[in-house]
């Protein structure tokens, strides 16, 4: 027999929650491919929409864009886990809701095989989440791999745009990093395609040849604006429909069909 749970008794478990045991914040990972092409990071869009709607975020800035952007960036997370110095003091409060980390430095050039690095990144991770609803990891893909940091994330998004150069470097990028952490938790959005149709098919097409060579099962998020916009909707549970009244003039053809792009992929599986 299931009890009701009358209104006064969800409202006390509410506040009990709020009390005793904070939501922990969603923490991901945003390796954007398609940022090459187009000069807007996924991470930085999202972040800056969910802060404006009310959320607590904190952006982990890999690539130092909005590090420079904001003035910041003289302490970092390397200094926190190579040196010891607090967290609080690397962390830049952008607006009331946007809290940025610059983490350049530290997805350059610290390994999870360095001694305490790994114990003090997994007790950055903690702090970060406490008292947030989102921990955005802006992830800087270099020399074809990932960082530490990014692959400790309980979540990696990968973005990518249509161009074929862009779905080559994904996978290859999906292939690393499933050999450094696993298969699981990766998911994916396409950007900079108006044509949501063909959108998800090319998401179809990656996500069929990931699950064929590597035993991964890529979620499909859905399609971004070309600015990075739309990531935020789905994060917060919100995700706008597509406009299922567009006309064959608003869509964006792909660079190269469906089936050539299935075999440009099979060279680098």
């Amino acid at each position: 027999m299931v009890e009701a749970v009358w209104p006064a008794a969800r409202d006390q478990a509410e506040g009990l929650r709020r009390l005793f045991g904070p939501r922990r914040a969603h923490m991901l990972a945003l390796a954007d491919v398609a940022a090459q092409d187009s000069g807007v990071s996924v991470a930085m869009a999202t972040a800056k929409t969910l802060a404006a709607r009310g959320h607590r975020v904190v952006l982990v800035d890999e690539h130092g864009r909005a590090s420079r952007a904001c003035g910041c960036g003289g302490i970092e997370l390397f200094d926190v886990l190579a040196r010891g110095t607090a967290l609080a003091a690397a962390i830049a409060a952008v607006t009331p809701n946007l809290r940025l980390l610059p983490a350049r430095r530290a997805a350059r050039e610290l390994g999870a095989g360095e001694e305490g690095v790994q114990q003090r990144l997994d007790a950055c991770a903690r702090s970060l989440r406490d008292g947030s609803d989102f921990v955005l990891v802006d992830s800087a893909v270099r020399r074809g791999r990932l960082s530490m940091l990014t692959l400790a994330s309980p979540e990696i998004i990968l973005a990518l745009s249509p161009s074929a150069d862009a779905v080559t470097q994904g996978y290859a990028l999906l292939k690393r990093a499933a050999a450094a952490r696993g298969p699981d938790g990766f998911r994916m959005v396409v950007r900079q395609s108006r044509d949501v149709r063909q959108s998800g098919l090319l998401a179809d097409t990656v996500g069929a040849v990931a699950r064929q060579h590597l035993g991964m099962h890529l979620a499909y998020l859905g399609p971004l604006a070309a600015d990075g916009s739309g990531l935020a909707e789905i994060l917060a549970g919100n995700s706008p429909q597509a406009d299922s009244d567009a006309g064959e003039d608003a869509a964006v053809a792909l660079p190269m069909p469906l089936s050539a792009r299935r075999g440009h992929l099979q060279s680098v599986v």
